[in-house]
């Protein structure tokens, strides 16, 4: 008999769910850091270009398959990924990776990694929750982008089994849009709370979900109960 693990984490969607383990680990991306030669600059800036067309036509493949989705799911992850093309076109971040290649002659993804932190300290001290957990929607944008600079393929949530409890570090609201309800029946992350999409987006489909579960994958595997 197996010993019994016990882990709090914040319950952002009702449910009870009993099943097996499935462990996601697509973590977030090691992130390179090198200088430019000045004239690397144009080059370094023409990178980032064409990872902002492949994330935003991912982000448009992404809104097509919305219409599988329950409604109000369907919803909640259209009008997201809408704020997720926003931000790949002119917003801060994209300006100040700009920015940062041009007059401070780094990578690209150092630069997107020093806008996501510059951007997070600013929403932290607006000390409202809600308003603070969009830097999770940020983070995820520069994480697709620095996935698609260094040419790394998002591998889909696909369960082999019914009744699996996916389990990982963070899970993103594309992520749970991808999830099979007929085969997953709950959802554990170490990272992430009640007011990110996240919750919206489990509690929309009608998933139990915990977050914050901080020491989860040190003791649990992919097929425990």
């Amino acid at each position: 008999m197996q010993k019994e693990h016990v882990h709090e984490g914040s319950g952002v969607s009702d449910g009870i769910a009993i099943g097996i383990s499935l462990i996601k680990r697509d973590g977030l991306p090691d992130i390179p850091k090198y200088h430019l030669r000045k004239s690397d600059i144009e080059k370094e800036i023409n990178r980032l270009s064409r990872s902002v067309e492949t994330t935003k036509r991912q982000v448009r493949r992404l809104q097509n398959r919305t219409t599988q989705l329950p409604s109000s799911a369907a919803s909640e992850l259209h009008f997201l990924l809408d704020a997720y093309l926003q931000m790949l076109d002119g917003s801060r971040l994209i300006r100040g990776a700009y920015n940062q290649i041009s007059q401070k002659l780094i990578n690209a993804e150092s630069a997107i990694q020093i806008e996501i932190s510059s951007i997070s300290k600013a929403f932290d001290k607006l000390e409202d929750s809600y308003i603070s957990a969009r830097i999770d929607d940020i983070q995820e944008v520069g994480n697709r982008l620095i996935k698609n600079l260094k040419k790394n393929r998002t591998h889909p949530i696909k369960p082999v089994a019914k009744d699996t409890i996916i389990i990982a570090e963070r899970l993103a609201p594309a992520d749970i849009a991808q999830i099979d309800p007929a085969k997953v029946i709950g959802i554990v992350a170490m990272l992430g709370g009640v007011d990110g999409h996240s919750a919206i987006m489990a509690r929309a489909l009608g998933l139990p979900c915990v977050l914050g579960a901080t020491s989860l994958l040190t003791s649990i595997q992919s097929g425990d109960p």
